[in-house]
């Protein structure tokens, strides 16, 4: 029953978009599953969040795989699996040893530039345990800005309540292929705690060449497109690449934590030396990509004008 029901769930999150984090391993593990549920408990306790067990778990007790998942000694090299609900999203724990490569090779997600030794350390595990978003369990009456962020959100809880059973390698998140090391996680996971989006988890941002040399790099976001269909593109401009960074992930912040709805025409000031206009439609660069592009320009001085 177990392989039937991963392979089922491997089919349906190939055809579903969903949030997803892998905890890379050392070395396979046996996870107490009702420790790890009662870990859940305490993760979302105080936000008004329940852990319930999916209905998935009742299939698995028909193959007799429950009694496994709650105490029983299971050997490493089986397939762990847990499904439970975080306050109506449904979450898939699967743990297995051996190298997780259906995704591509998990060293790639980690940018050498911000984690210089996470691509050495990635490529070490031989084990690994994936939290994955399975859609809210019933309809609910809200925009899909907050679905999206609610079910990324589940997906979160869900992983730092596994990985404070296990010594991970780091955290990697889909879908924007991010990777961050577990002491950057905990501070992510402070942000969900207080309501906030962990940008720095939940988007990965990539610098693209700018064709005039005249320029500096643009900057193009991954993963922000779950929640918003779109993401955001700075395009090579005078600005400083850091600082193109700084204003994609300002730009992140306004639409995801405060909700505001870009629209073209839009105009931002990120700082005194420059100013940011909005255009909504797909990217000139990359395309069928649709995006938020900020064109960069140079403040006029109030004294220049006219």
């Amino acid at each position: 029953m177990s392989a039937a029901l991963e392979r089922k769930t491997r089919q349906q999150l190939s055809k579903t978009p969903h949030f997803a984090a892998i905890l890379p391993l050392r070395e396979g593990i046996d996870l107490d599953m009702t420790d790890i549920v009662k870990r859940m408990e305490r993760t979302v306790e105080g936000s008004g969040a329940r852990v319930l067990l999916h209905p998935n778990m009742r299939k698995m007790s028909q193959g007799h795989g429950l009694s496994g998942m709650l105490g029983l000694p299971i050997r490493p090299s089986s397939l762990q699996m847990l499904y439970v609900v975080i306050d109506h999203v449904g979450i898939w724990v699967a743990a297995r040893e051996g190298i997780m490569e259906h995704r591509g090779p998990l060293q790639r997600w980690a940018n050498p530039d911000l984690w210089p030794e996470g691509p050495e350390r990635i490529a070490r595990h031989r084990a690994w345990i994936e939290i994955c978003d399975l859609g809210f369990m019933r309809e609910r009456g809200v925009a899909k800005l907050d679905r999206a962020f609610n079910r990324a959100a589940a997906v979160t809880a869900a992983t730092a309540a596994v990985a404070s059973a296990c010594e991970a390698l780091g955290v990697l998140w889909y879908p924007a292929k991010n990777a961050v090391p577990l002491e950057q996680f905990a501070k992510q996971f402070d942000y969900v705690i207080d309501g906030h989006a962990p940008i720095e988890l939940w988007l990965r941002y990539l610098f693209t060449k700018s064709p005039d040399p005249s320029l500096h790099d643009g900057v193009v976001t991954k993963g922000l497109a779950a929640f918003t269909d779109y993401e955001i593109e700075v395009l090579p401009s005078m600005m400083d690449p850091q600082d193109a960074k700084a204003l994609a992930f300002q730009f992140a912040r306004l639409v995801v934590d405060r909700g505001t709805e870009p629209r073209t025409g839009m105009m931002l000031t990120p700082s005194r030396h420059f100013t940011a206009s909005v255009r909504v439609g797909e990217s000139q660069q990359h395309k069928g990509l649709k995006v938020f592009e900020l064109t960069v320009a140079p403040r006029i001085a109030a004294g220049a004008r006219g």
